[in-house]
């Protein structure tokens, strides 16, 4: 026996090493990708350090007013205690990295730093591993099924739950096991709040959505520790019913409702929410991040069911969930992830456009949906303030009381538990901080660069409202929306009509937008939109409201949108980070803003285009300085800022109509000089780069300008002694440039510009409802007119059948006679 331990050692020592050896160098092959960020490999056994990443991080671009949003890369150390980490890493990718760092292969001081190194770096990593990935997964299908000391270790980990006292140890007095909502950075009640006073304000953040009164019964699904119910009696004094799987959460609810004394008001029952039998009996339901253990499978049946349980008329429901981006759930259905294996096993997180569906699915159109608010900026500092508390009280309060519960577990089976529940922490909390883009307003998003903006975003999983001149039923713009889903793999793209060349179409839905309550989420506006009328042009001259189509569509369009959109703006939350993106050109140096002629048609053609968009680039700094001259309720400074880019000249339907001067034959001759075109003009995508820099980077979101386009405007004359926060931004070929024309920044000017174009709006909208009055006065006249012909007709043939059936009658009687 003692020979064949030998042979089986030597046998380990001969194939172990070059496994170890080829694990180790594929890895740090992949990593060597890494462009964002820097990690430090230390290696404890061998004292080898690897850089992987660049760690520059750029002094120009600091944000000095708010050092959170400066785009400093992240960077952490990693320190390899155990060879098998190279080949768990291989075997098992994320999985093997968390499964590692629970059994102490290798150590990591900053876990979260590390986790936004590969969110950020994702593409380049994932692109690397899908060659060997295959392969390696036949073999961990293999591993996996193996019970090895290592496997139950982690079995044992993920099988052993948290007693109620344990929760305790980390969460807030009120027991709420969910995303808070803090005050904004910048509020000064925001260096002093507590937890607490976070999970406080959520809660009554759900009690006024659900507009819950005095004598309504709320049927709450997820009970939690019982404080939503606690809370909403407390503050409205209605009756809870509370639905929950769990005993001993049940159990420690109903002494938390006794001992404030409103066991009388609320009733917590062991109760699957399928099994209620209790139709049209509530008035309003409220689910707190209960969906995400519903299931994909179950998600309308859930919906059903609440449909089911609320009152016919004025039933409202309100739920909380955590989502996946659109973008990575196929890839998260089909596979398993640390949170559902060693967390919440059977958890599924929906996509925000799969929960809308089954909300009208599984209602059959019954519930509408009225709003969604997007809260998960808020649960990073949630989860950092939990894993504080967890690691503070782990020695003194939840090691001994784990050991009591488990005497049969170990030492390192306890440090494997720390770990596991410090490794969910900081997993989630990088999740939340490296979030997805919100909702995206897009004017010219059919076509061009607008397209290419559209793609870009698309593909990064924003939610995406594209304004066309059509309706959203039109043929073409139904196959646009289905294929721009289908290759982005993005269900949030929608269409709303907007014809920019009608005031009255852009006041509609403007006007629509802000009325909408709660006020509807807006992340961002991309004014993509523009017309440049060929010299030959006959078609497409002049608008609906019959202004010249250079001027009514690039600026005045763009001025009444914004001038309208301005409250829904500045109603967006302090933590979010909002901006106005208008594509310029840099032809605006040939404009001239002299006395404007109140005329529909003001300018010679040579100065038609230039002119438009140099009062396009004079509005959008007045308008930054008129967003940042609201003082917010909140006392939050102001979070929304306008940022000016110019694509270049590009290969666009646009570029082509001008440069074949509108006529025949000069699309024949821009035809045959296709090859000139193709080199020497930019394509779509490579204009959309600056606006998708302009939307991404960290830099835009505060108002700091570089010192090299300080230096350039003050030879301008340009004052450098405004706040920075109104001074507007310029793109071009993704770095920032200076303004060449003093007029933007002069207040005279722009007041003039703006009082001029508030005019000849309302003068062209009183036109246009004249019009529109006298149209449906025509058409009700015709209407009329058609009705009283009818009625003449009628009566002809009432007078006629009279007529033939006296005829008739007086036959009989003659016959008779």
């Amino acid at each position: 026996m003692a020979v064949l331990g030998e042979v089986v050692s030597q046998v380990k020592a001969y194939t172990w090493n070059p496994i170890v050896v080829a694990s180790r160098r594929t890895i740090l092959s992949l990593l060597s990708r890494i462009t964002v960020g820097q990690l430090v490999i230390k290696e404890v056994s061998t004292n080898i350090t690897t850089v992987c990443g660049l760690l520059e991080p750029r002094q120009d671009d600091i944000d000095l007013k708010h050092p959170r949003k400066s785009p400093e890369p992240p960077n952490c150390e990693l320190r390899v205690n155990s060879d098998v980490f190279w080949v768990r890493l291989l075997l098992f990718a994320d999985m093997g990295f968390a499964e590692s760092y629970m059994l102490g292969e290798v150590d990591c001081e900053d876990l979260v730093a590390f986790f936004e190194i590969f969110i950020l770096n994702r593409s380049a990593l994932s692109n690397a591993t899908t060659f060997f990935s295959s392969a390696a997964s036949a073999v961990s299908t293999i591993a996996r099924k193996t019970n090895t000391l290592t496997n139950a270790k982690l079995n044992i980990s993920a099988h052993y739950d948290i007693s109620n006292a344990m929760f305790a140890t980390f969460l807030s007095p009120d027991m709420t096991y969910s995303c808070a909502i803090f005050s904004p950075i910048s509020s000064p009640q925001s260096l002093t709040e507590s937890l607490e006073d976070a999970q406080i304000r959520k809660l009554h953040y759900f009690i006024d959505q659900a507009h819950i009164d005095r004598d309504d019964h709320v049927l709450e699904i997820g009970t939690g520790w019982g404080s939503f119910a606690i809370e909403a009696v407390k503050l409205r004094g209605c009756r809870v019913t509370s639905l929950t799987l769990s005993v001993e959460q049940k159990a420690l609810a109903e002494q938390r409702i006794a001992a404030v004394g409103m066991s009388e008001k609320i009733d917590v029952l062991l109760c699957d929410y399928r099994a209620l039998d209790m139709q049209g009996y509530f008035d309003k339901v409220v689910s707190i991040e209960m969906l995400e253990a519903v299931g994909a499978e179950f998600l309308e049946t859930y919906f059903e069911c609440v449909n089911r349980y609320l009152k016919l008329e004025g039933g409202i429901a309100v739920f909380q969930c955590i989502t996946i981006p659109e973008t990575r759930y196929k890839i998260y259905a089909a596979g398993n992830d640390f949170i559902r294996k060693y967390i919440f096993p059977g958890g599924h997180l929906p996509t925000v456009s799969q929960l809308v569906r089954s909300i009208d699915n599984g209602s059959k159109g019954m519930l509408v949906v009225n709003g969604i608010r997007d809260i998960g900026g808020h649960y990073s500092k949630t989860l950092r303030l939990w894993r504080e508390e967890f690691l503070k009280n782990f020695e003194a309060c939840i090691r001994p009381a784990f050991l009591e519960e488990h005497k049969n577990m170990s030492e390192e089976d306890i440090d494997v538990f720390r770990r596991k529940w410090e490794y969910y922490f900081t997993y989630c909390e990088a999740g939340f901080r490296t979030k997805s883009l919100g909702d995206v307003i897009i004017t010219g998003g059919t076509s061009g660069i607008g397209a290419a903006v559209a793609r870009s975003l698309a593909t990064k999983g924003a939610s995406l409202i594209l304004l066309t001149s059509q309706p959203p039923s039109d043929p073409f713009v139904v196959e646009y929306i289905e294929d721009l889903r289908r290759v982005t793999d993005n269900q949030l793209i929608y269409a709303e009509q907007v014809d920019l060349g009608s005031l009255h179409s852009i006041r509609q839905f403007a006007t629509k937008w802000i009325d909408n309550a709660p006020p509807r989420r807006l992340d961002m506006i991309i004014l993509c939109a523009a017309t440049m009328t060929p010299r030959y042009a006959t078609l497409n001259t002049h608008t609906k409201d019959g202004l010249e189509a250079c001027w009514g569509i690039n600026y005045l369009a763009n001025f009444h949108l914004l001038s309208i959109l301005s409250p829904a703006i500045r109603a967006q939350p302090a933590d979010r980070d909002v901006r106005v993106i208008i594509a310029t050109c840099t032809s605006y140096v040939g404009g001239r803003l002299g006395k404007m002629k109140d005329s529909k048609d003001p300018l010679p053609h040579n100065r038609k285009y230039p002119t438009s968009k140099l009062a396009l680039m004079t509005f959008a700094q007045a308008f930054q300085k008129h967003l940042h001259s609201y003082a917010r309720p909140d006392k939050a400074p102001n979070n929304a800022n306008v940022i000016l880019v110019d694509p270049g000249t590009c290969r666009t339907p646009g570029t082509r109509r001008w440069l074949s001067l509108g006529a025949l034959w000069g699309l024949g001759v821009y035809i045959l000089l296709w090859p000139v075109w193709w080199l020497f003009l930019k394509s779509a995508e490579g204009g959309a780069e600056s606006i998708f820099m302009a939307v991404q980077d960290p830099a835009f979101s505060a108002g700091l300008v570089s010192a090299d386009v300080l230096d350039a405007e003050s030879k301008l004359g340009v004052s450098a002694e405004r706040p920075e926060d109104t001074k507007i931004k310029m793109l071009r070929e993704c770095r920032e440039v200076s303004i060449d024309r003093v007029e933007v920044f002069d207040d005279e000017v722009a007041k003039e510009l703006w009082a001029f174009s508030e005019r000849q709006i309302m003068v062209l909208e009183k036109e246009g409802a004249l019009q529109r009055a006298a149209a449906r006065k025509a058409a009700d006249g015709n209407a009329k007119q058609g009705n009283s012909k009818k009625e003449i007709e009628d009566k002809k043939v009432e007078v006629a059948d009279g007529t033939e059936a006296r005829k008739a009658g007086s036959k009989r009687h003659r016959k008779q006679a």
